[in-house]
């Protein structure tokens, strides 16, 4: 799980995030099932990054063979709920369009971000 996510880069750095440090844990059980938790350098990290991390990461995990269901959270961050929410949406909203999904999750981030 570990190779798959060196393929998560930053994108204001543009540096792996597990040569950075981001990935606190990660877990995969018998029966397929992921789990990863992403911490940043900083509480206030820019959402928009922080959100692209982490709907890079379910990308990259789910991905993987034999992973039957990916969970990727992001702890310790002002926006975690609303970014942890939407990547779990966009898990989830199989009707829609991957750019449309993260468009969509992208737009209530940014929103809940204008009104703090």
């Amino acid at each position: 799980m570990l190779r798959a996510l060196e393929t998560v880069r930053d994108p204001e750095l543009d540096e792996p995030i597990t040569s950075l440090g981001f990935v606190a844990s990660c877990a995969v059980s018998a029966a397929g099932d992921a789990q990863v938790r992403l911490r940043l350098p900083t509480y206030f990290c820019a959402p928009n990054f922080a959100y692209l991390m982490v709907a890079d990461a379910y990308d990259a995990v789910s991905a993987l063979p034999g992973v039957r269901h990916a969970e990727v959270i992001l702890e310790d961050h002002f926006a975690s709920d609303v970014i942890n929410g939407g990547v779990a949406a966009q898990a989830v909203s199989s009707g829609l369009s991957t750019a449309r999904r993260s468009a969509s999750c992208m737009r209530s981030v940014l929103t809940f971000c204008a009104r703090r």
